[in-house]
């Protein structure tokens, strides 16, 4: 049996419920507005309404989580206050005919909800489930200009087509970056590629300039020293050059 309140590991989220109801509810050729998420009634935002060509206006209250479903009797109490009062004649029906919840299966039980509404399953593959039928609250068909729908439809249209436009300029963006970040780590690395050859060509410059002046001098110096040895021994045939080498360094370079 299965456990009321136990979600399955499908990641259900409200635009599939919501194309699940698009589909399987009613024929296609019955519905005459497939509405997501708009004020319809002015006073709260619908999560789905499907209007029939008859003139019947159902709507759905969509939960994808227990959290979601149990806050909802605190936040929208007025709403559903209202659906009691219409049902006792007390109020303005300015509201859907029928209300029903839409959730994934077995995430609410149809002892949890208000006695009018009704309940749908939705499964994992994306069909539906009539678990319960929602109570008619109201036989009124009302008008759309009562709702005022064609200037709510122009407005949805028109905030749509900004998010698609905003969308499509991220994507763009985010394309741009994209490539960007691909170029910018080739451009650096050659940048500093070219950097440490110039400095490399540098050293290496300097370094063979050091170097040469070091051995012209080093032969220079022995040059110099095998002929002021040479003179020594002319003038001081005596001179003993090991001795003096080994006084000189003892002198010089000791400790």
């Amino acid at each position: 049996m299965a456990t009321i309140g136990k979600k399955d590991k499908f990641k259900f989220t409200e635009e599939f419920i919501q194309k699940a109801l698009s589909r399987w509810y009613f024929s296609p050729n019955s519905v005459k507005y497939d509405i997501d998420g708009l004020y319809v009634f002015n006073d709260w935002e619908s999560d789905k309404i499907l209007e029939t060509k008859s003139g019947y206006i159902y709507e759905f209250e969509i939960k994808v989580s227990r959290a979601d479903f149990k806050n909802d009797f605190k936040h929208k109490k007025e709403k559903y206050d209202k659906f009691n009062l219409i049902l006792e004649g007390k109020e303005d029906v300015l509201a859907p005919n029928y209300f029903s919840y839409a959730c994934p299966e077995n995430l609410i039980s149809e002892e949890e909800i208000p006695s009018y509404a009704g309940l749908v399953y939705v499964t994992e593959g994306g069909t539906i489930k009539y678990i319960k039928s929602p109570t008619l609250l109201h036989k009124k068909k009302i008008l759309d200009a009562e709702l005022n729908l064609t200037e709510k439809f122009y407005y949805n249209m028109v905030n749509w087509k900004k998010k698609a436009h905003d969308n499509h300029e991220l994507l763009l963006e985010e394309v741009g970056l994209r490539e960007e970040r691909k170029k910018i780590p080739y451009a650096v690395l050659k940048a500093e590629n070219e950097e440490l050859k110039k400095k490399y060509e540098s050293i290496f410059t300097a370094y063979t300039m050091v170097n040469q002046n070091s051995i012209e001098n080093h032969r220079y110096n022995m040059r110099f020293e095998n002929r002021l040895w040479e003179k020594l021994k002319e003038v001081c045939p005596d001179f003993d050059l090991q001795k003096f080498r080994k006084e000189f360094d003892d002198e010089f370079f000791g400790d």
